[in-house]
């Protein structure tokens, strides 16, 4: 749930950074949908990253999103194979959203000939996927920091627990009772 959540965080907040750095026009779409049109074109425009990447004008934008992406992904992954399924949830959720943006435009769409609709929505999603990976840059390597992070802000474990009793039972742990003889261990003011 938690790469999920981060897939979606980060196919949002990259599709509205590549659209606000290529100030790509207002789409018009239906009226219910105006508001997202910076998360369809953003989104279309992150499936054309290969092209983009080309480009000597947006090589260096397209970088900043993904790499925007992946630092936005990574506090979502607990380790560095985290990191690539919520790479791989940013693929789908890039491709649903680019997908959502061609039927609004188009509704005839889904009644076209079925085999080219099908062909189009496997190119879609296997394109979103594949750049989706280039998440990973800064995603693994922030994953790796946070991780390490999160292990040394970990309480050490108590060096040893051992409980003796009077009639000469050893326990490793700290027990209420001795299972040997019943004897009480602990005074009632440690009874918690």
């Amino acid at each position: 749930m938690r790469n999920i959540f981060g897939g979606l965080v980060g196919a949002l907040v990259g599709s509205s950074m590549i659209a606000i750095l290529l100030a790509l026009p207002p789409t018009e779409y239906p009226s219910q949908f105006g508001l997202f049109w910076i998360i369809f074109s953003g989104s279309d425009s992150l499936l054309a990253s290969a092209a983009g990447l080309l480009s000597s004008t947006t090589w260096m934008l397209y970088v900043m999103a993904w790499i925007a992406i992946g630092l936005v992904t990574a506090p979502f992954a607990k380790s560095e194979w985290n990191a690539m399924r919520t790479a791989l949830w940013v693929g789908v959720f890039i491709s649903a959203f680019a997908v959502s943006s061609t039927f609004l435009l188009d509704p005839s769409f889904w009644t076209i000939d079925r085999d080219a609709r099908n062909i189009y929505l496997v190119l879609q999603f296997a394109s979103g996927i594949a750049h989706s990976l280039l998440s990973l840059i800064s995603s693994i390597p922030l994953a790796t920091l946070l991780q390490k992070a999160r292990r040394e802000s970990d309480a050490p474990p108590p060096i040893k627990i051992e409980t003796v009793c009077q009639c000469g039972a050893v326990f490793k742990s700290a027990p209420l009772m001795c299972a040997e003889c019943g004897r009480s261990l602990r005074n009632e003011s440690e009874v918690v």
